[in-house]
């Protein structure tokens, strides 16, 4: 078992920045859906999703269930993203649109949010035992 702090600093840390960029990323691909800024929210995408599995020892019991929503997401929209990327084989100003197919679902938000508020939760914790030891 992991202690808070070794969970915040190796989990959440990262995790927590890989999802602010993964959102500037898909900012930046709704200001203009190319090729370039798709392939920077794929990026984006996977170091949210390595980070996920290189580190799943430090994931808590309340969050497996939001970290599998978010990585089964991940897995169906990476599979898309190469679909396209085969069959158009787009240069970096080319459009590039994802539409939903079949069975995938919209991005997790509420996943994504309560992994956010546990990182905020840890964050605060961790604060105060600082304070209180000083």
């Amino acid at each position: 078992m992991h202690t808070g702090k070794e969970q915040f600093h190796t989990l959440m840390i990262p995790l927590h920045s890989y999802l602010q960029l993964s959102r500037e990323a898909y900012s930046t691909y709704l200001s203009g859906k190319i090729f370039s800024n798709a392939e920077t929210l794929w990026l984006a995408n996977r170091k949210v999703h390595e980070h996920l599995l290189d580190n799943t020892g430090y994931i808590p019991a309340e969050l497996q269930d939001d970290t599998l929503i978010l990585l089964r997401h991940y897995d169906g929209w990476f599979a898309q993203f190469h679909e396209h990327m085969m069959k158009w084989k787009p240069s970096p100003g080319d459009e590039f649109i994802f539409h939903r197919t079949g069975d995938q679902s919209a991005f997790p938000i509420a996943a994504e949010e309560r992994i956010l508020a546990y990182y905020e939760k840890l964050k605060q914790q961790i604060e105060s035992e600082v304070l209180l030891k000083k």
